[in-house]
């Protein structure tokens, strides 16, 4: 945990007060890292040009470690201090999942910028999602197999919440663009042996993975 702020002067008013909770250790923490630093350039830069209607953002982040049960720990910590006005977070989309309940059941606005759509599906009151719809992330991947003149693929994608949501899209929209999937397989979140599920796609002599 650590707390940032600009200077705040005799004329700014009250800071508001925001969490940020991203993987910054961990599985995954190569793009937690990156993505607070460009949080923390965004607050400075409001902070710099005399804050919102005068008031300077003063955050606090927490990392998750690209851990289900801390991210879920610490969203609950952010959510019940009172000077908390909102999350920014998660960068994963397993951790997302898993702290859902808990973003709602505390009435805590998030603004998350993980991939998959279940964070919002069905829509809520307090999660907002920052990253492109999923089919709108399926389309370009699938053109692209297109064009390198791929016919068979396989979808290979990471097992979040009760199925792959994203994953089940791309299944879906495949036909459309002239690809036959020929096989689907999923990992998880701190996986690191895939042998499995890439000797499955070998023996299935996909053309390429999406």
């Amino acid at each position: 945990e650590y707390a940032r702020s600009a200077p705040v002067t005799s004329k700014a008013g009250k800071p508001y007060k925001i969490g940020v909770l991203l993987g910054l250790t961990g599985t995954g923490s190569y793009i937690g890292k990156d993505m607070v630093t460009a949080v923390e350039m965004v607050f400075e830069n409001v902070n710099k040009r005399g804050g919102i209607n005068g008031h300077p953002i003063e955050w606090v982040t927490y990392d998750n470690g690209g851990d289900h049960t801390q991210a879920i720990l610490n969203t609950k910590k952010l959510a019940t201090d009172k000077d908390i006005l909102a999350i920014v977070g998660h960068d994963n989309s397993g951790v997302a999942v898993a702290a859902l309940a808990t973003t709602n059941n505390e009435k805590i606005p998030t603004i998350d910028a993980c991939s998959t759509d279940d964070i919002i599906a069905p829509v809520t009151k307090w999660m907002f999602k920052a990253n492109t719809k999923q089919e709108d992330q399926a389309g370009p991947m699938l053109q692209y197999g297109k064009e390198q003149g791929w016919k068979r693929v396989a979808i290979f994608a990471q097992q979040v919440g009760p199925s792959p949501r994203g994953s089940v899209i791309s299944k879906n929209l495949a036909p459309k663009f002239g690809l036959e999937v020929v096989t689907f397989e999923t990992g998880n979140s701190g996986d690191i042996d895939f042998r499995p599920q890439l000797t499955k796609i070998k023996a299935a002599k996909a053309d390429g993975i999406i």
